[in-house]
């Protein structure tokens, strides 16, 4: 049920991206983006791992000012429909970290600069947290325990890196393998092919354990 809504999700919001607002460089449209994201999960009444990501993002970025998105990562993120655009924004600063901002045209204050450098290195930093956060909520989803874990093995090797090495090392060096990223939400868009599967397992443990 999750996973339908979801694919309805990013069809409804493409359809209302294009009929609503236009994607532009314009200083607030990431916030738009994902303000038209709550709207179409106001719409079909979602709750879940979509929407306390959105609710997270939109926190955040309602404080910003003087930095944007540049041109083609904000179409990246809100005009693709393999995922939503909280999903696609946690993507973005995951793979491609602090290089899909720019400061806007005619920014030349010393002291914003630096707020806003600060305001994205406090982001990247935190977002490896965020995506842990994400995925786990979405392994809520599922009756098997073990699910997300066994179904992606990418993720215990990054959650295995942050429990032992994370007071040595800053998060970016933790979870710098691109590939296994990548890999990782390639395999979420099969998320309802992965939910059936530990169903079944779920399903067969639950009859071993009425069997003996």
């Amino acid at each position: 049920m999750y996973t339908l809504n979801y694919r309805k999700f990013c069809l409804l919001f493409i359809l209302l991206s294009h009929l609503l607002i236009p994607v532009s460089a314009s200083s607030n449209e990431l916030l738009k983006c994902l303000g038209r994201e709550e709207l179409v999960i106001h719409k079909m009444k979602m709750t879940g791992p979509v929407y306390k990501l959105n609710q997270l993002f939109i926190t955040e970025m309602a404080s910003w000012g003087g930095i944007q998105l540049k041109k083609k990562y904000l179409k990246s993120i809100c005009a693709n429909d393999e995922y939503t655009p909280s999903v696609n924004f946690m993507r973005s600063l995951l793979i491609d970290g602090g290089k899909i901002f720019e400061m806007k045209k005619g920014v030349s204050n010393a002291n914003l600069r630096a707020l806003n450098e600060g305001r994205v290195k406090s982001l990247l930093s935190s977002i490896p947290h965020i995506f842990f956060k994400y995925l786990s909520d979405l392994q809520a989803i599922s009756s098997y325990p073990h699910c997300l874990n066994e179904k992606i093995p990418e993720l215990p090797y990054f959650l295995e890196r942050f429990k032992y090495l994370e007071e040595e090392y800053p998060a970016k060096e933790l979870i710098k393998d691109k590939l296994k990223l990548n890999s990782i939400f390639t395999k979420i868009k099969r998320l309802d092919v992965i939910l059936k599967s530990c169903e079944k397992i779920q399903l067969k443990r639950q009859g071993q354990r009425k069997s003996n």
